[in-house]
């Protein structure tokens, strides 16, 4: 029983000092976020956006069309379409304008609108002869013919139109309204949707359209669209954030009242750091800590200048590439949502953005990266130039990098010598497409799941359990490694230093997401957007992209190759679902990929239990990640970077592994390249240009380097669970 009092005991009184530190910090960071809040507020159930925001035009003959932000006008004349499209989310949503035709002659349709879903739509159109209509379809067969609203249309009148969209998993139900000073006619349907088919996003399309001999011309203005999100947000949520802020300051003080010697001896350490503070404020002792720091760089001057190379080399890759399209684009515009309307509006609004090359450039991520840009964009880049833009939005994964290679250096160093710590530092900084040229995030992930995995191998366990927080809070794609982490944390049986970090993990994640929970997001989100829902069947390993449920996306792993038997062909672009049944053997892409994963997966996680050296816990945790990336669907060709990272800190340890690295290294950087150039083709395909982008890109050329992939993964499952103990 004493055992057990001392044990809490131990625990509260660690638990103690981060408790005094998270109550500060809950309470500066609810000052920050009620001066950066979304405007209008969450309010618990919907976002609303006013104007017409608009991502295509189309006109198939000639016409005339003037789109403002609050007003579009489309003018129709001889036999030709007009049309413009505006944007809706993939939730439930409302929708509400004002239509006025203001010429209709001949055979002409002034006001036409249509709600398109991907699979079916739903349309209504007035002209001047029969007056209003409306249509549905689903898979393009259509299920009404112009069926009548029973109104005539009137040039000049203006008619107030109110669409509202909801989904059930079975089908989609629409509302419509329209209505004018003299009439009104609601509309419901409930429209079946085909098995296997989800909505990806919906569009409306505004449109007139004149026949021969004919012209019509319409206005539309005072649009509102209504974002429901009743499934991430909570009214409740504010209540239950500062009921736990109570619990935690009630906690912290009786923490403090039971474990006094532990307060007086942080007390202690904080006088002690005042001291030690003041003293550093004078002249001596800061020309002391100047030469400290000169012999420091004497003493690592080639370490130094292999940084200042490479970060050399990386800002040179940054200004002449403009970075991935989509990845690019998604940034500018979720910086350009924060800056106008705070940082906590990130998620909402982002869910009604326009699909941009197919796609719905919806944050996925936890907050790290929206903070990450928020910083950039609010208070270092104010200059609107989208080179510079672009440029600085890669500095922090460039800096990122260079850290890693860093953190590299001193555990290699420190193992094996000076020389091996820069043979280390070398191949780490080789790694240098994905954060210079492609601009993705990726890197600050690796250097926080590196850095957690030594603090926990060198016994610094709890705060190797904060840089795991910090890793799962920038992109959920480093949670696989987490499970590995539990393994390695209790290998030595310190019950309390693992609930410490344990404690650790939950309340950083805890400060990460507050100023979004203070701000009606639920804990469900919070949870949720933290990576949970990577299983689900919606989102998968691909988060919150349902649409990109394919076998791969542009990775080198084993599906190429398992399309290319069984379907023929390599599916390398995400044109081949996983989600298909009786794809083998009754099962689908997805369903056998999970098996693949936890086939191997599973020995590997046990397997860390019994490492004996830190060169043994190290090949684990990159081949807990190197098969994340390999077996499993819906990959995207960037996340072999949470593999190979780890790879350079085993330099000197064995030539399989650093060839081993090497070799993947060079597949992984190729796989980069074709994700950004892969899909280009010259225009003349006998020009030598072409026949070399087939060679480089072509079908052999694939198949050989996935092969490689698959071989080196193999070769070192096999070293890891058969001779690396």
């Amino acid at each position: 029983m004493r055992k057990i009092v001392v044990f809490i005991s131990d625990v509260l009184s660690r638990v103690s000092i981060i408790l005094v530190a998270l109550t500060a910090t809950l309470i500066a960071v609810s000052v920050l976020t009620a001066c950066s809040s979304f405007s209008g507020g969450i309010q618990g159930i919907a976002t609303e956006i006013d104007g017409f925001q608009t991502f295509a035009i189309v006109m198939d003959s000639p016409g005339n069309v003037v789109v403002r932000e609050d007003n579009i006008l489309i003018e129709a004349t001889s036999t030709s379409h007009p049309k413009v499209s505006v944007y809706a989310s993939t939730g439930d949503f409302k929708w509400s304008f004002f239509a006025t035709p203001l010429k209709g002659l001949g055979d002409s349709v002034p006001i036409s609108f249509s709600l398109d879903w991907g699979n079916g739509g739903f349309s209504v159109w007035a002209n001047t002869i029969t007056g209003w209509h409306y249509d549905y379809c689903l898979d393009n067969y259509l299920n009404s013919n112009g069926a009548p609203l029973e109104a005539f249309l009137t040039i000049g009148s203006k008619y107030n139109v109110e669409i509202e969209l909801k989904t059930v998993p079975e089908a989609v139900i629409v509302d419509l309204l329209v209505a004018n000073s003299t009439w009104n006619k609601r509309l419901s349907l409930d429209i079946a949707l085909s098995p296997h088919r989800a909505i990806r996003f919906s569009v409306l399309s505004l449109q007139a359209w004149a026949g021969q001999n004919a012209s019509a011309l319409a206005s539309y203005n005072q649009s509102k669209f209504t974002c429901y999100n009743l499934d991430r947000f909570a009214q409740q949520s504010t209540m239950t954030t500062l009921v736990l802020i109570f619990l935690t300051i009630l906690l912290t003080v009786v923490t403090l009242f039971a474990c006094k010697k532990n307060f007086s001896q942080f007390s202690s350490w904080i006088r002690l750091f005042c001291r030690q503070a003041s003293k550093i404020a004078l002249w001596s002792n800061l020309k002391r800590l100047a030469g400290r720091m000169m012999l420091y760089l004497r003493n690592n001057k080639e370490a130094f200048f292999l940084l200042l190379l490479f970060g050399g080399i990386r800002l040179a890759f940054n200004a002449l590439s403009s970075g991935h399209t989509f990845d690019t684009y998604t940034f500018k515009v979720w910086t350009d949502i924060m800056v106008n309307r705070g940082f906590v509006a990130i998620y909402p609004v982002s869910e009604t953005l326009p699909p941009f090359l197919g796609t719905r450039p919806v944050c996925p991520y936890p907050p790290l990266i929206p903070y990450i840009l928020f910083i950039l964009r609010g208070f270092l880049i104010q200059s609107t130039d989208d080179w510079l833009f672009t440029f600085l939005l890669k500095v922090p994964p460039i800096i990122a990098d260079l850290a890693l290679g860093w953190v590299v250096f001193v555990i290699v160093k420190n193992r094996k010598g000076y020389k091996a710590g820069l043979g280390a530092l070398t191949l780490s900084l080789l790694n240098l497409i994905n954060s210079s040229i492609w601009g993705q995030y990726d890197s600050i992930v690796a250097l926080f799941m590196v850095l957690s995995v030594w603090f926990v191998l060198t016994n610094r366990i709890e705060l190797g359990w904060v840089f795991a927080a910090l890793s799962v809070a920038t992109k959920q794609t480093a949670l696989p490694y987490v499970p590995g982490l539990i393994v390695l944390s209790a290998r030595k049986r310190r019950w309390a230093s693992l609930l410490y970090g344990f404690a650790a993990f939950g309340l950083t994640m805890l400060i990460v997401w507050f100023p979004f929970l203070l701000n009606g997001f639920s804990f469900d989100f919070a949870m949720q957007g933290s990576g949970l829902d990577l299983l689900s069947p919606g989102g998968a390993f691909d988060p919150k992209a349902a649409e990109m449920s394919a076998t791969t996306i542009w990775a080198f792993n084993i599906w190429p190759l398992v399309t290319l038997v069984k379907e023929g062909a390599l599916g390398i672009h995400g044109e081949i679902s996983d989600t298909n049944p009786n794809q083998f053997f009754g099962m689908s892409y997805y369903q056998l990929g999970l098996v693949c994963f936890v086939l191997f997966y599973v020995p590997i996680l046990l397997s860390i239990r019994k490492a004996s050296n830190y060169k043994a816990v190290l090949i684990r945790f990159s081949l807990l990640m190197l098969t994340f990336c390999m077996l499993l669907t819906r990959m995207h060709e960037r996340y072999m970077i949470f593999s190979i990272s780890f790879l350079p800190l085993l330099y000197g340890e064995s030539r399989l592994i650093t060839r081993s690295y090497l070799l993947l290294l060079t597949t992984y950087s190729y796989n980069l390249i074709f994700g950004l150039v892969g899909w280009w083709r010259p225009a003349n395909p006998l020009s030598p240009l072409s026949l070399l982008t087939n060679v480089l890109f072509g079908g052999y050329s694939l198949v050989i380097l996935i092969s490689v992939n698959i071989l080196i993964f193999l070769l070192l499952v096999y070293h890891c669970l058969k001779r690396w103990k």
